[in-house]
């Protein structure tokens, strides 16, 4: 069973609920009203059962999660509820150029020189 909590200064709510190791674990939502927040609770309760029982989450669940912004998603993926989603690494700045410098093959050499001195070599 999911909490909401609602912080009347600020408006920010939070979901509590008790995990499967018995830690009261939240997931803080933002400034969101009260039936975005009993949206969520509803997923999260559906999410803890799911993974109480050892099943899959309903379609909605998942349509749920898919949707969900990248801040909030991590801060499902930190109780424990769900996987982490693997999130490609993107390369440096000098990273790429370096190699889209070496991958210039169409280019005379003083010119490849040239493009080196960007900094990254």
């Amino acid at each position: 069973m999911a909490s909401i909590s609602h912080d009347r200064k600020t408006g920010r709510r939070t979901i509590q609920f008790v995990g499967l190791n018995k830690t009261r674990k939240s997931i803080r939502l933002g400034k969101v009203n009260k039936r975005q927040a009993e949206s969520a609770k509803l997923f999260i309760e559906n999410l803890v059962a799911c993974q109480t029982t050892g099943t899959s989450p309903k379609g909605t669940t998942v349509e749920w999660l898919a949707n969900l912004p990248d801040t909030i998603r991590q801060r499902v993926e930190h109780t424990g509820l769900i996987e982490p989603e693997e999130r490609l690494q993107c390369p440096t700045l000098g990273d790429w150029l370096k190699c889209y410098i070496e991958g210039r093959q169409d280019v005379k050499a003083a010119t490849s020189t040239i493009y080196g001195h960007n900094g990254t070599t």
